[in-house]
């Protein structure tokens, strides 16, 4: 919702989504705070932005939405730098978008790729609500969904 607010990427989105599965990874939440998951997304969502975008809304802009809570601004910092000192500062991780350029070019002969790139995106975001992509590694997804993308292409021509 925030990333389509605001005009964000898809690569913005999947860090965020990243950055929540590595530290919840190596940190428990307390249970029963449904205010901490808001908390945290706002500053998941505000360091992707932080690495992907050029144009960054402050922290309480990131708050959209109606919510019972908001959170000020020095709170979220002190937020960040726990998931920053988490991630041990490791913040460019390796995603299906680093590798789906690569492997459209190489599989698909037409000069203008843009289509392929939109379709390859909402398809590599759809990825991340399933468990079972897991155990793949990002170049692997990126294959995968190149394949699934230019599909009817590859089949020889009769």
């Amino acid at each position: 919702m925030v990333c389509t607010h605001f005009g964000f990427g898809p690569l913005c989105a999947y860090l965020s989504i990243n950055y929540l599965d590595r530290f919840l990874s190596v940190y428990e939440l307390p249970k029963q705070r449904v205010w901490k998951m808001k908390y945290l997304a706002v500053g998941f969502i505000s360091l992707a932005a932080k690495m992907e975008e050029t144009d960054v809304p402050t922290c309480l802009e990131l708050q959209v939405g109606e919510s019972k809570y908001i959170f000020e601004a020095k709170t979220i910092q002190r937020m960040k730098l726990l998931v920053l000192n988490t991630l041990k500062w490791r913040m460019q991780a390796i995603t299906p978008f680093s590798f789906i350029d690569y492997f459209l070019q190489k599989i698909n002969d037409e000069a203008s790729i843009g289509a392929s790139i939109l379709q390859s995106s909402e398809l590599i975001l759809s990825t991340v609500r399933g468990i079972d992509f897991i155990e793949f590694r990002p170049s692997e997804i990126a294959a995968g969904v190149a394949i699934s993308v230019v599909g009817d292409d590859l089949r020889p021509k009769e």
